[in-house]
């Protein structure tokens, strides 16, 4: 372990931002005051910090450039702010402001010189937001109107995909909806909806089939969409907790119903290999892959798998939790 950065009066932390040599995240003290804070990634030592108030929720931050993006709320309203700060100095820029009720928000999604919000006071709205001129670009409704809260759309040069119960692509200049993609194997369990479509490798995206994981600890199946031919691939025979993660070809999800790891081939959903959790514990956080290793968490431990030969475990470490490499190859 290099350091860590354990004040005594935090709840929690949200996920990471991180560029090379610091990283960004917000603390949530025991009193309800949210603090933004900047580390220095390579000893923890605290570069500076921005009081957001006592508010009832604050997303992870969003790093775009030199701008950090922080979703917050302090009541239902049509004018939640999120606020823009410096990032190398943590002075305030702006506000821009979304509608939304009592939701737990996920992180805005950074592309380019615009974020990307899902919200909306009913949910089912996705905001586009010009981080030049700070102003809205548009406002667009996905298609079912199923999730409130708890996601982070995904953006290419083209498309913006939202999970509204189907997968939505709108246009990303204009915010036109392009085309709904029906996910005849959706489930509820709640608003909330607990991460992100995936864009994968050969014109597809991957997005967990169902709404509620972000509230109630329940698993879903995964479901590959075909976004030209607008209609799925497939569907995983299991179902999954975490954020997974793709990469070069192959999707890697934890499951809890079956207490493995599966690494799944992306064109077919077959699963390639396993790697089974020691017994007692539980997947959480998300799943993190590079060249060589693997890492995912437990509820007791972080895992370092080997992506080579068996996929044996190299390392651990017990500090489990949400993880991100930052620039300089630090897993925090």
């Amino acid at each position: 372990k290099s350091w860590d950065y354990p004040p005594a009066v935090a709840a929690r932390f949200q996920p990471i931002a991180a560029k090379q040599g610091i990283i960004f995240t917000v603390q949530k003290n025991q009193d309800g005051t949210n603090i933004v804070i900047a580390l220095d990634s390579s000893n923890g030592v605290e570069r500076w910090r921005y009081s957001l108030g006592n508010i009832s929720s604050a997303s992870a931050p969003a790093l775009s450039g030199e701008q950090l993006s922080i979703s917050t709320m302090f009541t239902s309203s049509g004018t939640n702010p999120t606020v823009i700060l410096n990032a190398g100095t943590g002075q305030f820029v702006r506000n821009v402001v979304s509608a939304a009720q009592w939701s737990d928000f996920a992180p805005p999604t950074p592309f380019e010189n615009s974020i990307y919000i899902a919200s909306g006071y009913y949910g089912n709205v996705v905001y586009a937001f010009d981080m030049v001129a700070g102003s809205s670009q548009w406002e667009s409704y996905g298609s079912r109107g199923n999730t409130w809260d708890g996601q982070a759309p995904a953006v290419d040069e083209r498309y913006l995909y939202y999970y509204s119960g189907n997968l939505d692509v709108f246009d990303r200049a204009s915010g036109a909806l392009v085309k709904s993609i029906t996910d005849p194997f959706w489930r509820w369990n709640g608003y909330s909806y607990g991460g992100t479509p995936m864009i994968g490798s050969v014109n597809n995206v991957i997005a967990y089939s169902g709404n509620g994981m972000g509230t109630y600890s329940v698993s879903f199946p995964l479901v590959n969409y075909d976004i030209n031919a607008g209609t799925y691939r497939w569907r995983t025979a299991s179902g999954y907790n975490v954020t997974p993660a793709v990469a070069k070809g192959v999707v890697y999800a934890a499951s809890n119903e079956v207490s493995e790891l599966h690494a799944i081939d992306e064109n077919t959903g077959q699963v390639l290999w396993r790697w089974p959790l020691p017994a007692g514990q539980q997947f959480t956080g998300n799943i993190v892959v590079t060249d060589t290793l693997l890492f995912l968490s437990s509820t007791t431990a972080i895992y370092a798998i080997d992506m080579e030969g068996a996929h044996q475990t190299k390392w651990t470490m017990p500090t489990p939790g949400l993880m991100a490499i930052s620039p300089d190859a630090q897993l925090i």
